[in-house]
């Protein structure tokens, strides 16, 4: 098959959207099956980013924060 290089990249665009959409449609099976831990991991998500300052847990081993 002797495809023009347009042809071939409008090939590979329509893949490319064929795929994502049946990963769309995995995703959302998945969602489904999960949600309920998708929801316990959003909550624990959500904490950490308003939650205490973790900060210390990024220094250096070895230097503790005194109290």
């Amino acid at each position: 098959m002797n495809l023009s290089w347009m042809d071939s990249v409008k090939d590979a665009i329509n893949n490319n959207s064929a795929v994502r959409a049946q990963q769309a449609r995995m995703l959302e099976d998945i969602r489904e099956t999960m949600r309920p831990e998708l929801d316990k991991a959003g909550q624990l998500m959500a904490m950490k980013m308003q939650g205490p300052d973790i900060s210390w847990m990024s220094r250096p081993a070895g230097r503790r924060r005194s109290r």
